[in-house]
């Protein structure tokens, strides 16, 4: 059932509110509350919530609509159309300041009323949600550099604990025996078996800092593997079991066709899903598959964890979830948060338009 959108009146005319009130009742709209004053319609807004205030200019009382239209504004950010039988530019010129979502000049028609009202309504909620995205896009960015200081930091410890210290034991085995040349031979032997050790540790240290940055699986073996590996390391790593399913047509040739930024984007995506998983979930399986259909490449990441819940905005808009977001839209992608068929757990499926659609799209 549509939830009927909630209007504050201010009109010091009775005739005027009452006929307001009717018409805006057929329109569909709930009238919640009739004030005659600006000081009124402050306490209205402060003690009850509505979706718009429609407000006379000139009223009775020391405060009028202008004035009040402010307070309101600033105080509740609730949209404010003034309806007022003034239409000079002064009066106007006035009105603009308080920054309304439009005007109506009496006398109104219903259709005039309903498409002023409904304009305004729009204008509001597309701005709220600007609102809620530029918040988050802030929230993410702040959440990027920490993240990001964060690898360096990280970074910068194996690179000094791990490849410095190794690399500073073999500068002791090579100084050691430049310092002895006449050392016994099964010495110099040991030495060199001691400085070979150190340098496979050098290695399986520079493969393992380089495939935390960009796992090589990812380059070598396709799209496919690369997830099915991630899930496996997954796995691995928590003791939470992974499943994965692929499912792509071959007549289609989708994967082989999938650009290299929406490769990384589908790997990234699966990796930050998996770790909140690990963050929230408190699951023991999760279910990833891949996948293509006639436009798009899809993949679904489910877990039988705890669900949403009533938590579900707060964990639809958390940082990683939000990156995803982010990388899945980066590529002309779209990401949508589920509760799965079973009730059970949370479900999060990513499409990305394959390079065809996107040609199609971008023309």
């Amino acid at each position: 059932m549509k939830v009927r959108k909630r209007i504050l009146v201010v009109e010091d005319e009775a005739i005027t509110a009452m006929d307001l009130r009717e018409t805006l009742s057929l329109l569909g709209f709930d009238v919640g509350r009739i004030v005659a004053t600006g000081e009124d319609a402050i306490r209205a807004a402060a003690e009850s919530k509505f979706d718009l205030v429609l407000s006379d200019i000139v009223l009775r009382g020391p405060m009028d609509g202008i004035q009040a239209a402010g307070e309101i504004s600033r105080n509740h950010g609730v949209p404010v159309v003034f309806l007022t039988a003034y239409g000079d530019w002064s009066t106007l010129s006035r009105a603009r300041d308080a920054e309304p979502y439009g005007y109506l000049i009496k006398p109104f028609h219903a259709e005039a009323l309903r498409a002023t009202v409904e304009t305004a309504l729009l204008r509001a909620d597309s701005q709220r949600q600007l609102k809620e995205r530029e918040a988050e896009l802030r929230s993410l960015s702040s959440s990027l550099i920490a993240a990001r200081e964060e690898e360096r930091t990280k970074l910068a410890r194996e690179l000094h604990d791990d490849l410095g210290q190794s690399l500073t034991l073999l500068r002791l085995q090579f100084s050691w025996t430049r310092d002895h040349p006449q050392m016994a031979a099964a010495e110099l032997a040991r030495r060199q078996g001691d400085a070979t050790q150190i340098v496979d540790e050098l290695i399986s240290s520079v493969r393992r800092i380089v495939s935390g940055l960009r796992p090589p699986v990812l380059d070598d073996v396709g799209l496919t593997q690369a997830l099915e590996w991630q899930c496996l390391e997954f796995t691995k790593r928590t003791g939470t079991v992974t499943h994965f399913d692929a499912k792509f047509a071959t007549e289609r040739g989708c994967e082989a066709k999938l650009p290299a930024d929406t490769v990384t984007a589908l790997f990234r995506i699966l990796q930050e899903a998996l770790t909140n998983v690990t963050r929230h979930a408190e699951a023991s399986d999760v279910f990833v598959e891949i996948g293509d259909d006639d436009d798009s490449v899809y993949l679904g990441i489910r877990d039988n964890g705890v669900g949403l819940g009533s938590s579900q905005r707060d964990y639809s808009t958390s940082h990683g979830l939000a990156g995803i977001r982010e990388r899945a839209a980066s590529t002309g992608g779209t990401v949508e948060f589920k509760v799965p068929a079973n009730g059970t757990g949370t479900e999060l499926v990513v499409r990305i338009p394959t390079p065809s659609q996107s040609r199609a799209a971008a023309t």
